[in-house]
């Protein structure tokens, strides 16, 4: 029988991610990785090529652990509109990972277009979907989302000011109030019952 595999890929990664978590990504290196998981470069460099494709398997990590408060999110709030708890769960990120976060917006930019990059479909998908815009205006609804989630999540993760899930949930009413200001309900949705039902609501909650 062969030998069995004592460094395994998700002994690599996982150590990865956790020197990333608390370190940053600076701190990532095979060297480091090998003395956490006790032992030496050569398991490292058998999985990775290089330590580029085991950073990107690092950032995909960041895009599973939104993606999965999302949909732990979508669980607890099944009634609410898919955007919201979106946005919902990128804030919850800053507040539950505040260092991660400034790691991948704030150290180094190129990390955070990287992550939205492997999110945007998935963001543009709920917006068209959810709001009926054509793809062109999906676009700029999320741009101009990001903007605003942006804003709030810097406060959140410099601890410049809290958030309760209630502050929250009306800063993303507000959010999606002036996105509908600038871009319009588009027709298909005017006709929509529920959605007009849940618009008039959130509108009589920002008063």
């Amino acid at each position: 029988m062969p030998a069995t595999k004592k460094i395994t890929k998700q002994m690599i990664i996982d150590a990865g991610f956790e020197i990333f978590r608390k370190e940053g990504f600076e701190a990532v290196t095979a060297r480091a990785i090998a003395k956490k998981i006790n032992c030496s470069t050569q398991p490292i460099y058998l999985e990775y090529k290089n330590m580029t494709d085991l950073k990107s398997e690092l950032i995909e990590r960041v895009v599973k652990l939104q993606s999965d408060l999302f949909e732990e999110l979508m669980q607890k709030n099944s009634g609410d509109m898919t955007f919201r708890v979106y946005g919902t769960a990128l804030l919850k990120f800053a507040q539950e990972e505040p260092f991660l976060y400034r790691q991948i917006y704030l150290a180094d930019g190129n990390f955070g277009k990287k992550v939205d990059s492997l999110r945007e479909e998935k963001v543009l998908d709920i917006i068209e979907t959810e709001c009926g815009f054509p793809k062109v205006t999906a676009v700029e609804f999320k741009n101009f989302m990001q903007v605003y989630l942006h804003g709030l999540a810097f406060e959140i993760c410099s601890g410049y000011k809290t958030y309760t899930d209630e502050e929250i949930h009306l800063e993303l009413g507000k959010m999606f109030m002036g996105a509908i200001a600038l871009y319009g309900i588009p027709s298909m949705l005017q006709k929509d019952a529920v959605f007009m039902g849940k618009y008039h609501g959130m509108l009589n909650g920002l008063k």
